[in-house]
């Protein structure tokens, strides 16, 4: 079995982000801070934490991102899906997880923004 093309699977993800009218490329901007400078859980809180005016780019955002996690060529996660909170805590049990998730999810966050900076 051959291994994955893990630049090629964010890329689809970041995507699926970046062509969402729902979300814009400054809190996708602010997303890749909150990951980088704090992390995957506290990422997951800032995307569930937003307001009126962010909420539905922030949870397409969030949901794409835990559709990263399980997605089946990857293997991060697998079995039932559960809530994205619960998940997150979980990866701080693995550092070596922790850390593919963390590089994947700032990855997708990139890609997101260029094409939403594309799209306009």
């Amino acid at each position: 079995m051959t291994a994955p093309n893990l630049d090629f699977i964010c890329a689809e993800y970041g995507q699926r982000i970046g062509d969402d009218r729902a979300v814009e490329e400054a809190l996708l901007n602010k997303a890749i801070g909150v990951l980088q400078e704090n992390g995957v859980y506290a990422l997951m809180l800032y995307l569930s934490s937003r307001g009126s005016t962010e909420r539905d780019g922030a949870e397409r955002i969030r949901d794409a991102l835990v559709d990263l996690w399980y997605d089946q060529r990857l293997g991060i996660c697998t079995g039932q899906r559960r809530d994205h909170f619960v998940t997150a805590q979980e990866f701080a049990q693995n550092l070596d997880k922790l850390l593919l998730v963390k590089n994947l999810c700032e990855q997708t966050l990139i890609y997101g923004r260029y094409h939403a900076k594309a799209r306009g």
